[in-house]
């Protein structure tokens, strides 16, 4: 496993851990997402020569993740989990070129809008 991989296995179980000492309350879905903001720069980059590219369509971000080993008859389409709450194409970079490379397909992922603050 790669040390950055590592870094942020590490640091989602210590969230998690941290989150389940605390009593439970309501947390601003705000600062949730700038929470996980802070995580991107530590998810895993893609491999050497994986093409992503950001599509646009009539308004609602796509990204195309396309590995080495992808055939070209085959495409996963990918929407996160969340509850349209929070989730993001840096947070899930990671899984989509893994995904590729276990299916040898491309990954269509959707950056869709999320829910408003209230």
């Amino acid at each position: 496993m790669s040390l950055r991989a590592e870094l942020l296995r590490l640091s989602l179980k210590t969230i998690k851990t941290v989150k389940a000492a605390r009593s439970p309350r309501d947390v601003p879905m705000a600062h949730i997402r700038r929470r996980l903001a802070l995580i991107e720069p530590i998810v895993p980059r893609p491999p050497a020569g994986t093409k992503t590219t950001t599509i646009d369509i009539e308004g609602v971000n796509a990204v195309e993740t396309l590995v080495r080993q992808a055939r070209t008859d085959r495409c996963v389409l990918y929407f996160h989990g969340g509850g349209y709450a929070f989730g993001s194409e840096p947070l899930v970079r990671d899984f989509t070129w893994r995904l590729g490379v276990a299916a040898r397909a491309s990954v269509l992922y959707f950056d869709y809008r999320l829910a408003p603050e209230n």
